[in-house]
Order: structure tokens, then C-alpha cells, then sequence
């Protein structure tokens, strides 16, 4: 005997009304432990469920590989739709929530549709997928997941990456306006890369070479030094380069003799 349609999608129909408590919670409860539990149920669980269910009919795949999937699958639709959202409009918890809960209910509704089709005519419509095509579609799966979840990565380590930066001043000592007679210099560097760099730093002023320092600074160290008054020239622009990779990373200058007007190239 057949057994009873909705009896057999309890799962989607549950599906669904969690993700639509989910996303009533996730909108009108800021914090707490209800708003961070439906928050991880759609980040983690119903997404990747319902698109499971929907690429893969039930008795297709096992329970344990469904659960991976679950999961899986949930995090390939955190990493895509962050994605999506980060072209079209500003990311923020709202947007990640209802994102996810639209593509629960709509794979939900694609399993579902799925189910009733297979259902038609009874038990003899009820024939598992060829292995071949299941095998094709979980490496497609997989792989997919695996290609989203690479782009989320990058995408995370360029953001990491663009909060780093190595500083580079060039200073009169005291401040102001640089004396004519008296035009001692401070140049520093500062490196807040995250790791250790090695710099190479030069400075010039009219095509004549100041000097050359070779720095290697941890994350969050600075150096300094005074530039020699005999080596400058009372008038005229000061300019220190910073060189990393055999490469011009950061230039400033000065003008001697007038109010500094430092410049910066990155």
C-alpha cells in the first residue's frame, strides 16, 4: 500500500515552518540564545536540508551522507548568497537571514514538487535514480559547494588582507615649519601587516642619495631615525621611498625650508 503524501514530506513540511519561525525570530529578536539558535539552524541546517532534498530524492542517498550535505550544502548558500548580496546591496544579519530562509522555502518547494511527481501512480513511479546519475550528481554537488565556498574564502582573506597596511613618514623634528638653517629630518616606518616584512628604505633629495636602511620590523613595530643636518641641503624636496618586494610600496616628501606638505603614493 502506498504510504500517505504527507506523511512522507513531515520533513520539507517542518522545513519550512522552521525557517519561517526562524526568519519571524531572526527578524524582530536582536540578541539572546533563541535569536543565535535560529540564526545557526539557518546558516548551518535548513538550507542545506532542503536543497538536499531537492537535488537528491529520498532513499537516493544515505542518512549520513544527507547530514554532510545538510551541512555542506549550507554553507555553499552562506558563501554564494554572501556573495550575491555583496554586489547588489549592503551585507548586514538581515539580509544574510532572509536570503537563507528564501532559498530554504524554495528548494523546499522544489523537493516537494518533486516527491508529488514521483507519487503519481503509486508504487510504480517509485524507482531509485540509476547509481551512475546519483554519483554524477553528489560530485556536481560537492563540487559546487566546494567552488563556493573557495570564492568566500578569497573573498574573506582580500578583506583581511586590505586592513593591513606598512606606514611611512617623513617628519621636521618638532613639527611646524623646518627651520632654514637647522633642517634635521625624522624618517619612520610602521608595519602592521599581520607578520613580519622586511624593508628597504631610501632617501634622496634632488637625485642625490640621502641614504639606504634595510628594516625588518615585526607586526606592530616601529623604527625611526634622524636624518644627518650635514647630509641636507638647506632648501629643496626631501623624499623618503619604501620598498618592499623590490618594489615602491610607499613614497612621501617634504619641502626643506617651508611648511611641510607631505605626499603619499601607495
Amino acid at each position: 500500500m502506498a504510504t500517505k503524501g504527507p506523511a512522507r514530506s513531515i520533513d520539507l513540511l517542518l522545513t519550512i515552518l522552521g525557517a519561517l519561525v526562524a526568519l519571524g525570530i531572526a527578524l524582530f529578536v536582536d540578541a539572546g540564545a533563541l535569536a543565535t539558535a535560529v540564526s545557526l539552524s539557518l546558516v548551518f541546517v535548513l538550507p542545506g536540508y532542503a536543497l538536499s532534498a531537492a537535488l537528491f530524492p529520498p532513499r537516493a542517498i544515505g542518512r549520513d551522507l544527507r547530514l554532510v550535505l545538510t551541512v555542506v550544502l549550507s554553507l555553499a548558500a552562506l558563501a554564494l548568497g554572501g556573495l550575491v548580496l555583496h554586489l547588489v546591496t549592503a551585507l548586514g544579519r538581515d539580509t544574510f537571514i532572509g536570503l537563507l530562509a528564501v532559498v530554504t522555502l524554495l528548494a523546499a518547494a522544489v523537493a516537494l514538487k518533486g516527491r508529488q511527481a514521483m507519487r503519481v501512480g503509486g508504487s510504480r513511479r517509485r524507482s531509485r535514480p540509476p547509481p551512475i546519475g546519483v554519483a554524477l550528481a553528489l560530485a556536481a554537488t560537492i563540487g559546487l559547494a566546494g567552488v563556493a565556498i573557495a570564492i568566500a574564502s578569497a573573498g574573506a582573506h582580500r578583506q583581511i588582507d586590505k586592513s593591513h597596511f606598512s606606514a611611512l613618514w617623513l617628519l621636521p623634528q618638532g613639527g611646524g615649519q623646518v627651520p632654514p638653517n637647522e633642517p634635521p629630518v625624522l624618517v619612520g616606518i610602521g608595519n602592521q601587516e599581520g607578520k613580519t616584512v622586511d624593508y628597504r628604505l631610501t632617501v634622496h633629495q634632488g637625485g642625490r642619495e640621502i641614504g639606504t636602511w634595510k628594516v625588518r620590523l615585526d607586526d606592530g613595530q616601529e623604527w625611526e631615525i634622524t636624518l644627518p643636518a650635514e647630509a641636507l641641503s638647506d632648501t629643496g624636496t626631501l623624499i623618503a621611498s619604501l620598498h618592499r618586494f623590490r618594489q615602491t610600496y610607499r613614497r612621501v616628501s617634504i619641502k626643506l625650508g617651508t611648511a611641510p606638505s607631505p605626499t603619499a603614493n601607495g
